[in-house]
């Protein structure tokens, strides 16, 4: 009877350093959850000719900083357009989602010379989208490729939180994580094969660490 008590005993001290160890997890990862700054879903793409577009949603802080401090977040659905040898600065493009119409004009980017516009909504993965660029009378119907990835936004950060762990858990200052997250969608504008995740850590005291996460595997190939 002593024995069995005992061992009774046992199991559930136990299974209480199990439930206390699982509740330390989930409630590290709740306070690096909490300061997530940006964070993209859905991923179209296309290329046809000269011509690449993307569009990814998700959502991202309104006052858009890196400065280690996460505040309110506002939807957003940016299109990205990269033109091979077109000198202008603006783009008039429409934007068909399903049988919405959206008009607007694109303007370049001077640091990697793509075209961009934010349409300030997110879409579902199922809606079709259609890109018509007024200056080349051309239409580019987009395909969601983020529907086939294996892994998700959310399954990145975990993967980002795990490999990173000790150094994250320098800036844990209370019940706060005393930093910001982004995860972005990045890819090679000439190859739809190569997209990743890219999980970046800005920490308040200027340091800044992240990792690509392949969206298929989930391997970091780079950290």
């Amino acid at each position: 009877m002593k024995k069995f008590v005992k061992i009774a005993c046992f199991v559930i001290f136990i299974s209480a350093v199990c439930v206390f160890l699982c509740s330390c997890v989930t409630k590290f990862e709740d306070k690096i959850n909490a300061c997530v700054s940006e964070y993209r879903e859905n991923y179209f793409y296309t290329k046809s000719g000269d011509i690449s577009a993307s569009f990814t949603d998700g959502k991202r802080e309104k006052n858009y900083v890196y400065d280690g401090k996460s505040s309110q977040l506002v939807d957003y659905g940016v299109i990205l357009v990269f033109v091979k040898d077109f000198a202008g600065d603006k783009l008039k493009f429409e934007m068909k989602i399903n049988d919405e119409m959206l008009a607007g004009e694109m303007e370049r980017n001077p640091f990697d010379k793509s075209f961009v516009f934010d349409i300030e909504r997110k879409v579902k993965s199922t809606d079709n989208l259609a890109l018509y660029l007024v200056d080349f009378d051309a239409t580019l119907n987009l395909e969601n490729l983020s529907k086939s990835w294996k892994i998700s936004c959310a399954q990145a950060l975990t993967i980002f939180i795990n490999a990173n762990k000790t150094e994250l858990k320098k800036y844990i200052v209370g019940d706060c994580f005393d930093g910001e997250i982004f995860i972005k969608i990045v890819s090679d504008k000439q190859d739809e094969d190569n997209i990743y995740f890219y999980v970046l850590a800005v920490l308040k005291d200027a340091q800044v660490f992240g990792a690509l996460i392949d969206v298929n595997t989930g391997n970091i190939v780079q950290n």
